[in-house]
């Protein structure tokens, strides 16, 4: 009788421990990281997806955005160092991601991966004393820099003018960056989350 209890309670321990088990993996699976994000961009190669524009199905042109919603959706969840590393080691897959998108698509990217919060970043910055926002915009250029591994995506991003850009912050409208093109906002979206993250540490 007692044996019979001992085993009964064994397969009821069993299980649970094997619904913690499977509960555990799932929320592993769950997790977001710059590896799942990249490796979902090349398991989805919009340059095997057939055409976007007008002359494009509507099945085809659907799909293609799924694609695009959900690298979104994916990347939004990323923290800002995953995030930035990201950037700094999928640079190629990001590249031919975004090199295959349709005009639509990268306006469709832009708007859900740069939103209006990037305004009121340029918008605090254009308060700024010359000098300050001058330190910000070197410091972030200098972070970013700092962590790129590949010599060339190195040396493109020296070429960021830090001078020009404050000037032109100091001068532009609040939504200047809403009136950007999508490709420029896409671009300009690494620097600009660095820039934001240092401004926020400045607040903490």
């Amino acid at each position: 009788m007692k044996r019979r209890f001992y085993l009964q309670a064994l397969a009821a321990l069993a299980l649970i421990w094997g619904a913690v088990a499977v509960a555990h993996s799932l929320a592993l699976a769950a997790v977001p990281s710059p590896e799942k994000v990249a490796a979902y961009l090349a398991a989805h190669p919009l340059a095997d997806a057939g055409k976007a524009d007008s002359a494009g199905d509507a099945a085809t042109v659907a799909s293609r955005r799924v694609v695009v919603e959900e690298f979104a959706r994916q990347r939004a969840r990323l923290t800002f160092v995953q995030k930035r590393e990201l950037y700094a080691t999928h640079a190629d897959t990001l590249l031919a991601f975004t090199s295959h998108l349709s005009r639509d698509e990268k306006i469709l990217l832009a708007d859900l991966t740069a939103g209006p919060d990037f305004n009121r970043l340029i918008a605090s910055l254009a308060k700024m004393p010359d000098p300050d926002r001058l330190r910000m915009l070197e410091r972030a250029k200098r972070e970013l820099i700092d962590r790129v591994p590949d010599p060339a995506r190195r040396a493109q991003l020296d070429k960021f003018d830090a001078g020009m850009i404050s000037g032109l912050i100091k001068t532009a409208p609040e939504n200047v960056f809403q009136m950007l093109p999508p490709e420029m906002k896409l671009q300009m979206l690494p620097f600009l989350e660095q820039l934001q993250n240092n401004v926020r540490k400045l607040a903490d």
